[in-house]
């Protein structure tokens, strides 16, 4: 006769021996059926998780011509800026100047075979300034500038860049 009270183990091994007739072989396949595979609830919860993660990765790439003009117009504002801080210094008028595959500054040198040009890091960016000469120096304040970016092969897709003479370029759109 089994008891259990305080700190008795109930476990089989303890136990007095049962006199049960072992498992047939049905038993042993239902029991070895039961454990085996997913189900198909588990399997469309990790298919739909799989989705999510990989809509939310393609969502935050973006497209890559956005990417390239994005890194350009980072690039094109650093020269701006610190052209038109070397302008400042060096009371210079220098102004932006655009060509097929790339941008330049006029002024810097009075040699123009040390004019430094800067070809675009992706070749099918082309660029287009909207409002007059971008003027850099000498002068504190000059006038507005916008400077717009654009694929050659996705002419929709845009990017401006502006300053309104007194704060820094900045992109202005996307």
């Amino acid at each position: 006769m089994q008891t259990s009270g305080l700190g008795s183990d109930t476990s089989p091994l303890m136990c007095a021996p049962t006199h049960e007739e072992p498992l047939s072989f049905r038993q042993l396949k239902a029991q070895r059926t039961v454990s085996r595979g997913f189900t198909l609830i588990e399997l469309l919860v990790v298919l739909l998780i799989m989705a999510l993660v990989t809509s939310l990765a393609t969502l935050s790439l973006g497209s890559s011509t956005q990417q390239h003009l994005n890194e350009e117009a980072t690039r094109l504002i650093a020269q701006l800026e610190s052209t038109k801080a070397q302008a400042r210094a060096s009371s210079l008028n220098v102004s932006l100047g655009l060509g097929q595959g790339g941008f330049y500054f006029v002024g810097l040198s009075d040699n123009p075979l040390l004019q430094t040009a800067y070809p675009w890091l992706y070749p099918n960016t082309q660029a287009q300034v909207q409002s007059g000469p971008v003027l850099l120096g000498p002068e504190t304040l000059t006038a507005p500038s916008l400077i717009v970016l654009s694929d050659a092969l996705d002419p929709k897709l845009t990017l401006s860049i502006a300053s309104d003479g007194l704060r820094p370029f900045q992109v202005i759109s996307r």
